[in-house]
């Protein structure tokens, strides 16, 4: 009897030292993991923060004098104000006067082209232009989806336009696509969500481009879930096209809500932000942003 007694003790003993064991591993596991995606998260963050702060250092001096263009229907500029900088007693969108050194921001890597920002969420970030593809293993890649502007591996790559699209800066395109990660601590193009909400967008209605010599500010058309097979990504389209129309038309159909863009004028530019959207009806997709060049400030 004491002889199955202690037996039956030993059994109970050996396996509450192995549950012990095994929750002890479990938790140092998931404590690694963890701390590994912290970390990795952390460090994008901090990345991109230096790179922000590298080109919102910019000299006073360069607030100089500006014109401020609206876009007509014929893709073309009407300007609507001249006034000698004075940001502190005009009233015009202070968020066009925003200036970042994108000079300074291409002299770490030449392929920052440009900087986009969108008000009330933590999309601030230089856009990369692909310069070739990479071949990861046996994977052929854009370089940024996994890179970001100093060359080194990132989670979070970093927000880019492919390396076919000349003239993207002289409005030489009808529609260009920023591709962007939808990263869940919000960096990239994580808080791109926002704008399924229709409160959100009444508030935000533009989001920013800005280059050495001048901001653009775009006004959002469309808010869609998309695949990768939609036809906003069979780019080029021709200015002037029914094709063009039809796939902007396409996307505000869709759209989470009506926007505040009644028809499209094919002779202007569209800019369409793209990131994943995994959740949709769970098949996956694709969240797209779509806007339409409204204004432009063009520094003297």
């Amino acid at each position: 009897m004491n002889m199955k007694k202690s037996t039956k003790n030993k059994i109970i003993t050996f396996l509450s030292i192995f549950l012990v064991c095994a929750l002890l591993g479990g938790s140092l596991y998931f404590g690694i993991s963890w701390w590994k995606d912290y970390k990795q998260h952390k460090d994008v963050r901090d990345t991109w923060q230096k790179v922000r702060d590298i080109a919102e250092d910019t000299d006073d001096e360069k607030q100089d004098d500006y014109d401020i263009y609206d876009v007509n229907k014929d893709g073309g500029y009407d300007i609507i104000d001249n006034k000698k900088s004075d940001p502190e007693t005009n009233s015009m969108d202070g968020n066009m006067l925003r200036r970042y050194d994108i000079q300074d921001v291409a002299a770490i890597n030449p392929d920052a082209v440009m900087w986009l920002y969108i008000p009330d969420t933590m999309i601030d970030y230089p856009v990369m232009q692909e310069p070739e593809y990479s071949t990861i293993g046996k994977v052929t890649e854009p370089k940024y989806l996994h890179s970001d502007i100093y060359g080194n591996y990132s989670i979070a790559g970093s927000l880019f336009v492919p390396a076919d699209y000349e003239g993207f800066d002289k409005g030489e395109l009808s529609h260009k696509i920023i591709y962007g990660h939808n990263m869940r601590d919000g960096s990239m193009f994580g808080t791109l969500s926002y704008f399924k909400s229709e409160d959100f967008y009444n508030g935000h209605m533009y989001f920013y481009l800005y280059y050495p010599d001048k901001t653009e500010r775009w006004i959002i058309s469309s808010v869609s879930h998309v695949f990768a097979d939609a036809s906003l990504y069979n780019t080029p389209y021709e200015f002037g096209t029914e094709k063009y129309r039809d796939m902007l038309e396409d996307l505000k159909s869709i759209s989470y809500y009506d926007t505040n863009i009644d028809e499209f004028d094919t002779d202007v530019p569209a800019i369409t932000l793209s990131t994943c959207d995994w959740g949709y009806e769970n098949r996956g997709g694709r969240l797209t942003v779509s806007g339409v060049l409204d204004k432009v400030l063009v520094w003297s």
